[in-house]
């Protein structure tokens, strides 16, 4: 493969990777350039830690030219041969086949394939109900399309609302500088990678601001900061409905630049989740504090207001307290200090 060749190889192999991954809940952590017993290895290119215990692994293969039978199997033998332990294979070929290529392969994916046509070709033979061939045309126009769509449909599952023009500059962003995107040879969650992708995005759209422009989203974001800052140390209030207050953030216009991140939408809509939990506990909390104030005043020494006592000490530190330094108000609060940082520069 030449040097044009091989850098529309790696785009093709990243683009393929995540985009379809993002699509799939199957898997528990995914590796882009995965290390075999701590090494780079040629024939792996995608790992894949499923959620029932097993590992997938994939290849992509790109070429302009035509790809024969031949190749195909060769291709899957190699791939085999380098980690013959995995669970199940998947070679993405990036190109067009030949007639006897594009018919091996609908056999092979069927399971209607003919095992006298791998002699020579151990590996694949032994392993043929373990592997998976998906194609795509060598088409960068065609690919671009397939990006846009599955970005927008990844954002529409998660509620976060993006303009037609707006998306376009972030699939352009994707697909033309995918290369500098920082997930190589390490293991990501599929929580992580959508973090990755999503705040990689915005930090692609964010260069093409103007100094005006940049000042006036580093303030937006810091008022949302200071803000989010302050409702969060009401947590500790059971009086509070901090979810009804919080709910409300992203309607206030002088937090609207701050919100148009979709890395600063996503975190947040995860928070309005949790903190239904922390709404559901005050409740809960308020009504046992009124049954152990009207024990309290009936009987000071009852050992029912004994019992609401304990019952309200243990959801505020067990169910309450400790969650305030939940997981997604953390990185919430470390996302939105990251981009001001960046700003800030």
């Amino acid at each position: 493969m030449g040097g044009r060749d091989t850098i529309k190889g790696v785009k093709i192999q990243g683009i393929v990777a995540v985009l379809n991954s993002l699509t799939n809940s199957d898997w528990k952590n995914i590796y882009i350039e995965p290390e075999i017993l701590g090494e780079k290895t040629d024939k792996i290119d995608i790992q894949w830690d499923l959620c029932d215990g097993r590992r997938r692994l994939g290849q992509v293969k790109s070429s302009e030219g035509l790809i024969n039978k031949s190749a195909m199997k060769t291709y899957l033998n190699e791939m085999i041969k380098e980690t013959n332990s995995s669970d199940e294979f998947v070679l993405y070929v990036v190109g067009n086949l030949s007639s006897d290529a594009s018919t091996f392969v609908n056999n092979l994916n069927n399971s209607t394939l003919d095992k006298s046509e791998l002699a020579g070709y151990e590996f694949v033979k032994q392993r043929a109900t373990s592997v998976k061939i998906v194609l795509r045309a060598f088409d960068f126009e065609a690919l671009e399309s397939y990006a846009y769509k599955l970005l927008h449909k990844f954002y529409d599952s998660k509620d976060i609302v993006v303009r037609a023009k707006d998306l376009e500059q972030k699939t352009s962003a994707l697909f033309h500088q995918f290369d500098r995107l920082p997930i190589l040879r390490i293991p990501l969650s599929k929580k992580e990678l959508e973090n990755t992708l999503v705040d990689w995005i915005d930090y692609t759209a964010r260069g093409d601001l103007d100094l005006i422009e940049r000042q006036n989203l580093k303030e937006s974001v810091g008022k949302l900061k200071v803000k989010f800052s302050y409702l969060v140390t009401l947590l500790y209030d059971p009086t509070t409905v901090i979810t009804e207050k919080l709910s409300r953030l992203n309607a206030i216009d002088e937090f609207s630049l701050a919100f148009s991140l979709k890395g600063v939408q996503y975190r947040y809509l995860d928070i309005l989740d949790e903190l239904e939990h922390f709404d559901r506990k005050r409740e809960e909390m308020m009504e046992l504090y009124e049954l152990y104030q009207t024990e309290k005043r009936e009987d000071f020494h009852s050992p029912v207001r004994s019992f609401y006592a304990e019952k309200i000490n243990k959801i505020s530190s067990n169910e309450i307290d400790e969650k305030i330094e939940s997981e997604s108000i953390k990185e919430f609060m470390d996302n939105l200090e990251k981009i001001y940082d960046q700003l800030y520069k």
